[in-house]
């Protein structure tokens, strides 16, 4: 096998590509309706256009990826299915240092041991967004790699650090316009790449594209313009072990936004134990959530509920409690966190209702 040939195999349910130096793990869900899981860029902020995000990146002020990150922050996430957790951790591991935190290098292991639900079959874009800012995520120290279930490091210990290193509230990337603002704004941005055949194989420092669905999540912490070829390029920190190349939208992720949330993740929490830039050394609180369901016996989809949902919310942190909720049908419930709620009827998954508590308590 050439140095730049791959081929995508599975194994035992599990996605890989397999190159020259090893076998790496894939490992992103199949998203068939996108879920929109927090608000956009462009809710938050006026996005530039294409000509105002041009001068600002070829100004000699701006300074991101390449200046910041150097081959240190490279990660290798081996052969599990932990590709989202990788990109998440990553992402917000950036995000801290670019707000003026001090660099702690978090665990994508850890990321991937709060959705996997005890199994290495991978995990969405959308349930680790969840996690990052409800959860948190444990530094690399602490669960290095292969520890993508509890029983394979201190949870206690664990848990009770990512409090520390949580992300304030992720913003939707629907397209390139987004995308391209957050990275010209310093936000570092996850996303799906479909990886096939061509994942080894570079145009000068730009990855050849294979379109798809989408297979592999990773991030991108730098942004430039091609002149001569009319289009962004976007620096991609890749999980398996290998430098930095750069991606463009048309060629690796026009196909795959279809399917899945890209997401910018704009700053950390303060850091209780930490140097925080403000001086502020009070972290955002951690909020409890409620659901308070309304069901009744006979009921299909009350039954359907019952019987898939209820297990995995009674074995979150999440308060499960019968009562009423206003409203014609059922089942219904009623999400509270914090001071805010939200009321919800009819079915209603594990997934959505943990988005759910990550945007009321953002």
């Amino acid at each position: 096998m050439r140095a730049d040939e791959c081929d995508i195999i599975v194994d035992g349910g599990q996605e890989y590509v397999e190159t020259e130096d090893g076998r790496y793990g894939l490992g992103l869900h199949f998203e068939e309706v996108k879920t929109q899981a927090f608000p956009t860029l462009a809710s938050s902020q006026e996005l530039m256009s294409r000509s105002e995000i041009i001068d600002l990146i070829e100004s000699d002020e701006f300074k991101f990826g390449r200046e910041h990150f150097d081959a240190s922050y490279l990660t290798n996430q081996n052969g599990y299915g932990s590709c989202a957790g990788y990109a998440a951790a990553s992402a917000l591991t950036k995000a801290r240092v670019m707000g003026g935190q001090e660099r702690v290098d978090l665990s994508g292991d850890y990321a991937y041991s709060l959705v996997n639900r005890g199994r290495d079959n991978g995990s969405g874009l959308a349930n680790n967004m969840r996690a990052m800012v409800r959860n948190g995520y444990a530094s690399k120290e602490t669960v290095p790699l292969g520890g993508i279930y509890p029983r394979k490091y201190n949870k206690a210990k664990a848990d009770a650090e990512a409090r520390r290193f949580r992300a304030h509230e992720p913003y939707a990337l629907p397209d390139e316009q987004s995308f391209a603002n957050a990275l010209a704004t310093r936000k570092p941005a996850v996303h799906a790449i479909h990886v096939g055949r061509n994942w080894r194989r570079l145009d000068g420092d730009v990855l050849i594209g294979n379109k798809g669905v989408g297979n592999h999540s990773e991030h991108c912490d730098d942004i430039r313009y091609n002149r001569r070829k009319g289009r962004f390029e976007f620096r991609n920190g890749s999980s398996h072990k290998r430098p930095w190349f750069w991606i463009t939208w048309e060629d690796h992720l026009a196909s795959t936004s279809r399917h899945h949330q890209f997401y910018a993740v704009p700053s950390g929490t303060q850091d209780p134990e930490g140097d925080n830039p403000s001086g502020d050394s009070q972290p955002a609180p951690v909020q409890t959530a409620k659901l308070i369901r309304t069901s009744r016996g006979g009921c299909v989809w009350c039954d359907r509920w019952n019987a898939r949902v209820e297990p995995e919310i009674r074995a979150s942190d999440i308060e499960l409690v019968d009562g009423t909720v206003e409203g014609s049908g059922v089942p219904r419930f009623e999400l509270r966190v914090g001071d805010r709620s939200l009321v919800h009827e009819g079915y209603w998954s594990f997934e959505d209702i943990e988005l759910a508590v990550a945007r009321l308590g953002g």
